[in-house]
């Protein structure tokens, strides 16, 4: 090699020092502002997750629920008491029968009994009882005022309508003669029944065996419902060592489901109307029961698609005030006293059609 070629040849090393150099920087640069928003993201996380609320049996802690492949989770026969403190003279108890509903009075069983009617009370928290004692709840309550009828809890935390409708289908299949299916709604479960991003994500630190995979419903092109199997929240690699790959994991996830969210009231309308259709068939009442159903607008539009479709209703969203006395303090869950007005309200509407029946 002659002098001229080396001199050639220095401009091509400089320029590719240049270009290592720059690349390097580019990528400890990035490197930085990844480590920044790392620790950012890491502390805002800290912040804002809140401990995990469970219940804990009476021979230790364990959840109050087991997997099902249809509905995603259901409750776990047992006896078990929420972790908040006793009220004076009182008990938080929770008693859940062999078929996975909650008891409603102290002589009943697991089994349906043949000679009296049922009633059956579908939703979430709010219509199982979260947090208060077995004698407290709506469907115990609703017991006492109709002992001859018989009154069965399928009420599951965190189930949607469309997990409540699936309840009620392998309700009807089962031994009874169901008289009455009542639906207590809140307006959460519209995002519920859609499978939002946010919701699916909260479920899943829950599932792991017990909670997690959620049924959702979407529509076709034509209107129509489809029903989709138990999904899970989809988590990315590295997601549990790195909160930046959770944040774009949400954005995306999150983007991916505003879809669906879309048609969240109309899929719930959907779901409403399949579970009278069903009682329909079977020869049952069905009545619509909306508990706490915050915006004002979709409170008045639930009412109207009720009268609409000629589906009596039992409007309780009056009584729920989250900052009064009626809630539980350590949750915001209806406490014994609102779940007391809640069956003075119901038992009262239900008079009409249950008088061929007590």
């Amino acid at each position: 090699m002659d002098g001229n070629d080396a001199t050639k040849l220095r401009p091509r090393r400089s320029k590719a020092r240049r270009l290592a150099f720059l690349l390097t920087a580019c990528f400890l640069f990035l490197l930085f502002w990844l480590a920044v928003a790392e620790g950012i993201l890491r502390f805002r996380e800290h912040r804002a997750l809140p401990p995990p609320a469970a219940a804990r049996s009476t021979a230790g802690p364990v959840l109050m629920f087991e997997a099902d492949p249809e509905l995603g989770w259901e409750n776990k026969p047992g006896n078990y008491e929420f972790p908040f403190p006793k009220p004076p003279g009182g008990d938080r108890k929770v008693t859940i029968l062999a078929d996975g509903t909650r008891a409603t009075g102290p002589a009943l069983g697991g089994e349906p009994s043949p000679a009296r009617p049922e009633v059956l009370l579908l939703g979430c928290s709010y219509a199982q009882g979260w947090g208060i004692a077995d004698n407290e709840t709506l469907a115990w309550k609703l017991q006492s005022q109709y002992p001859a009828l018989e009154f069965r809890n399928y009420g599951v935390a965190a189930y949607g309508t469309y997990q409540s409708l699936l309840r009620l289908r392998r309700a009807l299949k089962e031994p009874g003669r169901p008289v009455l299916a009542i639906y207590a709604m809140v307006q959460h479960h519209e995002y519920r029944n859609v499978a939002q991003a946010a919701w699916l994500e909260s479920l899943s630190p829950l599932g792991r065996g017990e909670r997690g995979q959620l049924p959702y419903c979407t529509l076709d092109r034509s209107g129509a419902l489809v029903e989709h199997p138990p999904a899970t929240y989809p988590e990315w690699p590295l997601r549990q060592r790195l909160a930046t790959v959770r944040a774009i994991e949400r954005i995306v996830t999150t983007s991916l489901s505003r879809q669906r969210e879309r048609v969240r009231t109309e899929v719930t309308e959907k779901l409403i109307l399949e579970m009278r259709d069903l009682c329909k068939a079977q020869g049952a009442a069905f009545v619509f029961l909306p508990l706490r159903i915050n915006a004002q607008d979709k409170h008045q539009h639930y009412l109207e698609f009720a009268r609409k479709n000629g589906i009596p209703t039992v409007d309780c969203c009056d009584l729920f005030h989250p900052t009064s006395d009626l809630i539980i303090p350590e949750d915001d869950h209806p406490n014994e006293k609102l779940n007391s007005l809640w069956a003075e309200r119901v038992g009262e509407a239900l008079k009409p059609m249950m008088n061929e029946e007590r």
